[in-house]
């Protein structure tokens, strides 16, 4: 549902700014409670306010201002400053959206279209990073080895390989899923961070039996849930 506000303010930002702002972009700033709901859904990310796009903020990154001129329009910071997302202004009615990120902040590729981008982000917390609760899905972490182009190919072989995107957090981020199976990976030059998701202690047990000899995660993999841990706990007894 549109909010009536947001869309006046929207019209009120592009006039201000002399831009047409993508149809995309106008959809979910312009949905109730779009801009809270995009934030809910990041790590305490700061999605910027409609009367302050194209606006200067705090921050070593080039001026917003500066960004518009180049047909860039930042509309989200990150929590502590480490990078800022924007898309790109005149391209389609969905365009791609690039990030930069410290220390030299200069803009690369994140996602191949801003919905894309928002449908990430929905996924990542919704499935995966969200707080969760008792008899919920359970979730298994690692911080290991930069991914190995064999195991990329195990993942891709075994698993529905979602939307990737780039630049932050890490350098690629992977997403996968097999039934109600959610795996996640920030992939970076030094480590690759996972998530594995399941919903119950059999699906958890049977997709930890099949990553077992990816990477280091034999030795890598943790849980702060008991369930999870009581997982990890069968399956390293079973292999040994």
């Amino acid at each position: 549902m549109s909010d009536d506000a947001a869309m006046a303010a929207l019209v009120a930002r592009e006039q201000k700014l002399g831009i047409s702002l993508p149809a995309s972009f106008v959809e979910w700033y312009g949905m109730l409670g779009g801009i809270e709901l995009l934030q809910r859904n990041s790590n305490c990310d700061n999605p910027v306010p409609i009367v302050r796009l194209g606006a200067s903020l705090d921050g070593p990154w080039d001026d917003p201002t500066d960004c518009v001129a180049e047909g860039l329009l930042i509309f989200m910071v990150e929590n502590q400053g480490v990078c800022v997302w924007a898309v790109q202004l005149g391209r389609s009615d969905d365009p791609p959206v690039l990030v930069a990120c410290d220390p030299d902040y200069e803009w690369q590729p994140c996602a191949e279209t801003f919905s894309s981008f928002i449908e990430c982000q929905i996924w990542d917390h919704a499935e995966i990073l969200a707080d969760t609760t008792p008899h919920a899905r359970m979730v298994i972490q690692a911080q290991d080895l930069p991914l190995r182009s064999d195991d990329l190919a195990f993942l891709r072989r075994n698993f529905t390989e979602r939307t990737t995107t780039r630049g932050w957090p890490g350098d690629i981020q992977y997403r996968f899923e097999h039934g109600e199976t959610r795996l996640l990976l920030w992939d970076g030059e030094d480590q690759a961070d996972w998530w594995i998701c399941a919903r119950t202690s059999e699906n958890l047990t049977e997709i930890v039996e099949k990553l077992w000899y990816c990477g280091d995660l034999r030795a890598t993999l943790w849980s702060n849930d008991p369930r999870a841990e009581e997982v990890l706990q069968n399956v390293r007894a079973s292999k040994r």
